[in-house]
């Protein structure tokens, strides 16, 4: 995606290089199309001395010369005094996303129009997918050229309102010392075919094994902005929702799904059907349908009959299962990795698919491998979480099981899997499969064993149970 976003949006544009008498240091553009200013998010150590004289901004190979009569600025708390501060290494991370600034000029600064990137849009950080993927610009070790940063957001840290990321480009060996210079680099991703700003870098700890860095939410930087009164970024939730083909109905959670999930727990011991009844009503009003379609990944095999994904009751009953599977093995819904016995980490994806039209769990794994699903889109060392209309014969697979279908395909052993190319299994088995492994499990599957459960204790220990039994 990374090679795609940089094809397809000249990100690198929206990238400028600040010059004072502070040091270098990295910004983001956003100039609005009806406004006469321009905006600049930065970090606040790179220019918390700019009343004292005069500073440059570097724009696509344009020099901008300006004075502190040029420019306001806007902070996201003015009574901490970040210029006594290690600016960009903080292994607490305390007060970290307060170390964010925002640069108002006059738009003739930046020569004509022609010249301006396009509009950027934003987005509300506790939607994005893990492992989904960013790109961004910034000038590390006073460089002169705006060098790359790509990589992973692996959480959101809603309490300190931070993006936790993972680098995958700098290989520096000293990771904390290859960063400076990448504070202030707007990290963007893709979301419904659009360029999207996410967040700001601004730190990272002392010693960073993983490549771990943090950024500032925009969310929080886009407030602080509309207490000024000044333009900000429109967000692509609710705007986004408008352009999609369909739309979730108002009464959709209330009626449909709640049928659906009604009539798969009627063998459900009442105690324990009334916590996972509460647990689905507090998961549908956090991520309500109509707002996590902006970033679902409605994979590409084949679906039942009945409507599209995006307004289908079984997509989504199946899917707030799946998102009640990690509220009690984890204890957070969103957080898509689960912890195994032994300490052994997976992810957990949805998947929701008919196969062959028959619901066979087979034929649903061909398609995922013959849409280069597994090994892309879904990486290894994961248990898919299987939805269907119909109630299949078989509805999961341990992990050896799940090679042996996959081996099956490769050797074009399995006649009822017409049409999936040999060489898609293979290709598999010899990238993605060679160290890691996947597991399936069908919804209907958890709730029979949930069924078996009369306290809210053996919930949690059977969800953890089923998958430990999956993956071994």
């Amino acid at each position: 995606m990374k090679e795609k976003l940089k094809e397809k949006y000249n990100i690198r544009s929206y990238t400028v290089r600040i010059e004072t008498e502070n040091g270098v240091g990295t910004g983001f553009i956003y100039i609005p199309e009806e406004s006469n200013y321009a905006y600049i998010f930065t970090v606040y150590h790179v220019v918390c001395k700019l009343k004292k004289g005069e500073f440059r901004i570097h724009y696509q190979g344009k020099e901008v010369p300006c004075t502190n009569q040029d420019v306001e600025i806007c902070v996201m708390d003015a009574t901490r005094d970040l210029e006594q501060q290690d600016y960009f290494n903080d292994d607490q991370y305390e007060g970290r996303r307060e170390d964010v600034a925002v640069l108002r000029l006059a738009k003739s600064h930046f020569g004509e129009k022609d010249m301006f990137p396009k509009e950027i849009l934003c987005f509300e950080e506790k939607w994005i997918r893990v492992d989904s993927e960013f790109s961004g610009y910034g000038y590390p070790d006073n460089s002169d050229t705006a060098l790359e940063l790509s990589g992973t957001f692996q959480r959101w840290d809603d309490e300190k309102k931070l993006l936790i990321c993972q680098a995958e480009n700098i290989t520096y060996p000293v990771f904390e010392t290859a960063m400076k210079g990448y504070s202030g680099t707007g990290l963007v991703t893709e979301i419904q075919k659009q360029l999207v700003l996410v967040g700001l870098v601004v730190s990272c700890k002392y010693d960073e094994k993983y490549k771990i860095f943090r950024a500032v939410g925009i969310s929080e930087i886009i407030k602080k902005m509309n207490e000024e009164g000044w333009d900000i970024p429109k967000k692509i939730v609710g705007e986004a929702i408008e352009v999609v083909s369909k739309k979730v109905p108002e009464n959709f959670l209330e009626t449909n799904i709640m049928n659906l999930e009604c009539e798969y727990m009627k063998s459900i011991a009442s105690d324990v059907k009334k916590d996972i009844y509460n647990k689905i009503y507090q998961i549908s009003q956090k991520y309500n349908p109509n707002e996590m379609l902006l970033c679902e990944n409605f994979f590409d095999i084949p679906k039942c009959e009945k409507s599209e994904r995006k307004v289908c009751e079984y997509y989504w009953a199946g899917r707030l299962l799946s998102l009640l599977l990690l509220e009690y093995a984890n204890g957070d819904a969103k957080q898509k990795k689960v912890a195994l016995t032994g300490g052994k980490e997976v992810n957990i994806e949805y998947v929701c698919s008919e196969g062959n039209g028959k619901a066979d769990i087979a034929s649903v794994i061909a398609s995922a491998i013959r849409g280069n699903v597994l090994g892309e889109q879904i990486k290894g060392d994961c248990i898919l979480i299987w939805q269907s209309s119909k109630n299949p014969i078989k509805r999961s697979f341990k992990t050896k099981r799940f090679r042996n279908i996959v081996s099956d395909i490769a050797g074009n052993n399995l006649n009822e899997l017409e049409g999936t190319n040999k060489w898609c299994g293979y290709h598999l088995l010899n990238g993605e499969m060679k160290n890691k492994n996947y597991g399936i499990l069908h919804v209907h599957e958890l709730l029979e064993h949930l069924s078996e459960c009369v306290t809210i204790e053996e919930v949690e220990e059977t969800v953890r149970e089923v998958l430990n039994e999956i993956w071994n």
